[in-house]
């Protein structure tokens, strides 16, 4: 899983704002669409976000990028659930 965040030029804020959860395929591909991104702000993800209401929070979606979502298939969550690590492999 991966959080897509919304990052502000020229903004200092002291918690990432979060817009959606989804596969970390379909991050790559929504924060790789120049749609995304505008003069003021682009649209970048993680798959390590840090803990919510810490590091991040959610924000509201507007709606704005309804259409790349739509034309790239996606429907992303508003809820983190963080993929389970792979156990490590014994020595």
């Amino acid at each position: 899983m991966a959080l897509v965040l919304i990052t502000s030029k020229n903004s200092r804020r002291s918690r990432k704002r979060a817009l959606w959860a989804m596969a970390r395929h379909e991050a790559q591909d929504v924060c790789g669409d120049p749609r995304t991104s505008g003069r003021s702000y682009m649209l970048t993800w993680t798959d390590r976000p840090g803990t919510e209401g810490t590091d991040w929070e959610w924000v509201p979606d507007n709606g704005s990028h309804a259409p790349v979502l739509d034309e790239l298939g996606i429907t992303p969550r508003r809820e983190w659930t963080a993929a389970p690590q792979a156990p490590a492999e014994a020595a």
